[in-house]
């Protein structure tokens, strides 16, 4: 008679990044946001680096969504452009949380900035709100 054994299947660790939808132009405010904010070490740097290249418009996106600009600002078909889930580790998403949140405290955030915001920092930012419609009803 035979033995059967079970095979132990190996446990998968759960993946402790965060995936989050960006759009041209949340993808172009974080490349803003990373490039002008990030400083410190080489690891630091690199990770940087890499976050730059994961948030970038290729070549081929950029001919599909007819990426220019005009004077300056940086424009896109919006009817071509879609959402691209990027996936953010917690240290990733921490550097990106402080970047904001220190132009916050600045000032020195723009209407551009609000929808990042809201995909990054959405409770300091009912918080910012809540505070605001408070302080307007004293």
């Amino acid at each position: 008679m035979r033995k059967t054994t079970k095979k132990k299947t190996a446990r998968r660790k759960p993946d402790p990044r965060t995936t989050v939808k960006l759009g041209i132009g949340d993808r172009l405010v974080l490349q803003r946001v990373v490039r002008e904010r990030t400083r410190g070490n080489l690891a630091l740097i690199r990770i940087a680096q890499e976050m730059l290249q994961r948030l970038g418009i290729d070549a081929a996106e950029a001919r599909r969504i007819n990426l220019r600009s005009n004077n300056g600002a940086v424009q896109w078909d919006l009817a071509q452009a879609t959402d691209k889930a990027l996936r953010f580790d917690p240290f990733e998403i921490g550097l990106i949380k402080k970047s904001l949140l220190a132009m916050s405290t600045e000032g020195v955030l723009t209407v551009e900035d609000l929808s990042v915001c809201r995909k990054f920092i959405p409770d300091e930012l009912a918080a910012a709100v809540k505070e605001k419609t408070h302080a307007d009803t004293d």
